[in-house]
């Protein structure tokens, strides 16, 4: 998610839905994981600040540890445009949501990491791709870096961790740059850019975290 607009871009609509029409979205998001009865609480986060990498909780001292183990604590961590907790009859679940609404933000720059914190990010993205069943030459440091970073902390949160969640990308449709910049107003052309990402990163349609990943595609609020 970019630097918030007036009247444009995913943050603008992300936090209007948040905003306006909260049970909308969570409506949404319940119907995708099948969980009609469950509830949803959004986090409250300060204006402009986003969630960056575990911040949005504490952790156990022995998850955190897990956490510098799998992560570097430098730089700047994956960050999310918001969080959620799901309550159900089962179990408790986080909810962390990557939004976007044009087609540029969709592929991210390379990794910018230092030597020493880059090392410890390509330990974390051979795990999951061993896990995912990706050839571990795929490069995943390169371009859709940050589509790669965020399955990488599903997989750290579900797996190392054993802390349920699931990892939201949400598409709006049909949003307007001032700078004319392309905003698919259809879910077709998300899935176009969607399975570019897929292909130049080698990931499989089914996988052991596809149950845990969602596409999200939903108009922006008029």
């Amino acid at each position: 998610m970019g630097k918030i607009g007036n009247g444009y871009g995913s943050e603008f609509h992300l936090r209007r839905y948040l905003m306006e029409s909260p049970a909308l979205l969570t409506e949404r998001i319940v119907d995708a994981l099948g969980k009609p009865l469950a509830r949803v609480q959004w986090l409250h986060r300060e204006s402009g600040k986003e969630w960056k990498g575990l911040q949005f909780s504490s952790f156990s001292p022995r998850v955190m540890e897990q956490w510098k183990s799998f992560w570097p604590q430098t730089g700047n961590p994956p960050n999310w445009d918001a969080v959620g907790q799901l309550s159900s009859s089962v179990a408790d679940e986080w909810l962390l949501v990557e939004a976007k609404a044009n087609e540029a933000e969709f592929v991210s720059p390379p990794s910018g990491a230092s030597r020493r914190s880059r090392e410890q990010i390509e330990g974390a993205m051979r795990a999951v791709k061993e896990f995912l069943g990706i050839d571990p030459d795929t490069n995943w440091m390169g371009p859709y870096y940050q589509y790669a970073n965020r399955l990488a902390i599903l997989f750290f949160l579900n797996e190392i961790a054993r802390v349920p969640a699931h990892l939201f990308f949400v598409y709006f449709l049909g949003d307007c740059f001032p700078d004319g910049r392309p905003c698919p107003a259809s879910e077709s052309r998300w899935q176009e850019l969607i399975a570019e990402c897929h292909r130049t990163l080698k990931v499989p349609g089914t996988h052991p975290l596809s149950a845990r990943v969602h596409d999200l595609f939903i108009p922006v609020l008029r």
